[in-house]
């Protein structure tokens, strides 16, 4: 089974606390295994001190280590790299976790893109004064890396 990175971050880590990722499935999936809970909100807050833990464990984990790109290195695939971009869109956590790696890579100087301007000349009307304006689209190359391609490159193989 493919591996999300949450569970890469939490496998390569040293910190004790990294292992508590299963212990809190079980008291998510079952607050009462192995004991006897008098109240039932004890139940409910046992159950949401794990998911919790369930959520932001890896985030914790993934700021402990000291060089992240060193330790992590060569651990994730592209396409585990593409499944945490895409959680991002509707899984605040994993925006959260995408964003703390991203900014772990290297910075590239920014650099404008260069307009492709046979395109910008297609919708021009001659005898207007004011040109295209609003009503042409302009194509820009794209020389820049996207978010995805960065992290790749730096932490995959």
């Amino acid at each position: 089974m493919n591996s999300r990175i949450e569970e890469i971050i939490l496998d390569n880590s040293s910190e004790i606390k990294a292992k508590l990722y299963q212990p809190a499935k079980k008291a998510f999936e079952s607050p009462d295994t192995g004991i006897t809970i008098n109240k039932p909100a004890a139940y409910k807050v046992i159950k949401d001190c794990a998911e919790t833990t369930l959520l932001f464990l890896p985030i914790e984990i993934f700021l402990k280590f000291k060089n992240p790109v060193q330790s992590l290195r060569g651990k994730f695939t592209r396409d585990q790299v593409i499944d945490l971009y895409n959680r991002t869109t509707s899984d605040s956590v994993a925006k959260i976790l995408f964003q703390l790696i991203l900014d772990t890579c290297p910075k590239a100087p920014l650099q404008l893109a260069p307009v492709n301007t046979a395109s910008i000349l297609t919708n021009i009307d001659k005898d207007d004064p004011y040109g295209s304006y609003g009503d042409s689209t302009q194509v820009v190359s794209t020389e820049t890396k996207s978010l995805v391609d960065t992290i790749a490159a730096v932490y995959c193989n």
